[in-house]
């Protein structure tokens, strides 16, 4: 009896305390321009900081018929999305592993979530792609401090954080960026190319901010 009164109290103990390390490795909230948290399930627009216009949108690739990349638009406000946090929370936490999926449907597509496509051989590259399976949600939302005008602005990068197994220690984060392709600007995984640092937004965006 003494022994099952011991072991039970270790257990209790070893929950609380992987809880407690939970809490405290848990980012702050990811914040739309207006200052709200962003939320699960809500729908956003993911704008360029440097003229908040250049929102995101299905990529069709050449001599295919099916959009099935994720790309920037050069002019219009693009498509928004939506983003589920593998913690089933409410809020969108920095550094927390998300599914992004575009609010519409994508009719060529099995499903509207972003995947990290197969190794594009012509371009080197490895693109943002659609049909991702949910829960297997790789991407990350972090902020981004450094060399900004305005230290309170609410600038984030998206990051992709691969991990191999549920239990495995996880990869290194590496960003997802713009990699221009004959004009077209496509999300990339380590491209070492253009930065693509950005703003979210609850509403259809009228103006630049500045």
């Amino acid at each position: 009896m003494k022994n099952d009164v011991m072991i039970f109290s270790f257990i209790t103990l070893l929950m609380l305390l992987h809880t407690a390390t939970q809490a405290q490795g848990q980012g702050d909230a990811v914040l739309d321009w207006d200052g709200n948290a962003v939320m699960t399930g809500e729908t956003y627009y993911v704008l360029s900081v440097t003229a908040f216009t250049g929102g995101l949108e299905p990529y069709v690739v050449s001599n295919e018929t099916c959009p099935y990349g994720v790309s920037q638009s050069r002019t219009g406000d693009g498509i928004p999305v939506k983003f589920s946090a593998a913690d089933q929370g409410c809020v969108i936490h920095e550094d927390a592993d998300l599914d992004i999926s575009f609010s519409s449907s994508i009719e060529c597509s099995p499903s509207n979530l972003w995947k990290k496509g197969d190794y594009d051989n012509a371009t080197q590259q490895y693109f943002v792609t659609i049909g991702g399976i949910v829960g297997d949600g790789a991407f990350q939302i972090q902020r981004i401090v450094d060399s900004l005008p305005d230290p309170a602005a609410h600038h984030y990068k998206l990051v992709y954080c691969p991990k191999t197994c549920a239990c495995c220690i996880r990869s290194k984060c590496n960003d997802v960026e713009i990699y221009d392709q004959f004009g077209d600007r496509r999300l990339a995984v380590i491209t070492g190319k253009t930065s693509f640092n950005i703003v979210f937004y609850r509403n259809v965006p009228k103006i630049a901010k500045y």
